[in-house]
């Protein structure tokens, strides 16, 4: 691999209509359907997941998956991970009814249950929300996993689960076990381990497109939550990095790291060896030099930048989100 070959790849989303969805991610962050879709619940910006694989926007690579990308490039656009498939999966999410209240395993009951599969820690930035917008975050008390069961089975969960108000430019960092889900009216950014198990245990009801009601995981469920209060995840102190931008470190956990960067004028950075960067741009408009080429970044857009490719810049004003693989 040449440094030549490496460029900042501009991801090409794949979108999911899940009956939860709306459009906020079309009218907010200008995304374009690839598909007739009934809605646009999730858009996967960087995935080599079976389920949704994203694609190479532009350059070379331009319409191929990602997941091509990497086979083509070798491990080291990775940095130091010596593999050619992503452990993390970054999407966004349009809340438009409330997700079912649900949970996913650790990495060791993945594998011992779900065909040698990874578990789902996951954090979620507010893009968007409606001023009474909530999520569910664990228990506001400790449960036993009888009275865990009996909540379910009497249709009572709700009432045992912690409630917290968010809005836009908050977090919130999921560790696996945690129950969660998110309720009406939330854009998320969300940032997660490359896997897509879900176990629900609450889901009002709802007919999926088959007309039946959805899935329900109750006893994966009850092995794997946790049953006592799980404490708030609060960010590093931001500090003023350059030039007036700011940068606050959200989550560091052993499956990513996430910065907020607020910018008001030029950033500069350089992605070394060890790992690649990517970036959303959650707000704002910018262009983003590097190897002499430019690149524009809008609202919505998200960039992959592979292990080794050097020096860049970003101007322009608004809220990026950088994130690393551990």
């Amino acid at each position: 691999m040449s440094k030549e070959a490496l460029y900042p790849i501009i991801s090409q989303p794949v979108f999911q209509d899940y009956i939860w969805g709306g459009w906020r991610l079309r009218d907010r962050l200008g995304k374009k359907p690839d598909r007739d879709l009934a809605c646009m619940a999730e858009s996967w910006e960087l995935s080599t997941h079976p389920h949704g694989q994203s694609l190479v926007a532009n350059g070379p690579f331009a319409g191929q998956t990602f997941a091509a990308y990497l086979q083509a490039m070798g491990p080291q656009v990775l940095g130091n991970h010596g593999k050619t498939d992503l452990d993390i999966l970054i999407k966004y999410l349009d809340v438009r009814d409330t997700l079912s209240v649900q949970v996913h395993p650790d990495d060791a009951y993945a594998a011992a249950h779900e065909h040698g599969g990874r578990g789902k820690t996951e954090m979620w930035y507010i893009v968007d929300a409606d001023p009474d917008s909530y999520i569910y975050y664990g228990f506001d008390h400790t449960m036993t996993r009888q009275q865990f069961a009996d909540s379910i089975k009497n249709n009572t969960i709700e009432k045992n689960l912690r409630k917290i108000n968010v809005h836009p430019g908050e977090f919130v960092f999921i560790d696996s076990g945690t129950l969660h889900a998110a309720a009406k009216n939330c854009l998320i950014a969300e940032i997660q381990q490359n896997c897509d198990l879900t176990y629900r245990v609450y889901d009002y009801d709802r007919r999926g497109p088959d007309g039946q009601p959805r899935e329900l995981h109750i006893d994966k469920a009850l092995d794997v939550t946790t049953l006592t209060p799980v404490p708030m995840t609060l960010p590093q102190t931001a500090i003023t990095i350059s030039d007036g931008n700011i940068c606050q470190v959200l989550v560091s956990c052993p499956y990513f790291a996430v910065a907020k960067l607020t910018l008001t004028d030029h950033y500069r950075s350089t992605v070394t060896p060890d790992t690649f960067q990517t970036i959303m741009a959650i707000s704002g408009q910018f262009s983003l030099q590097q190897g002499g080429q430019t690149y524009d970044l809008l609202t919505g857009t998200t960039v992959f930048l592979p292990a080794n490719l050097g020096d860049y810049q970003i101007a322009g004003h608004g809220e990026l989100l950088l994130i690393t693989q551990a």
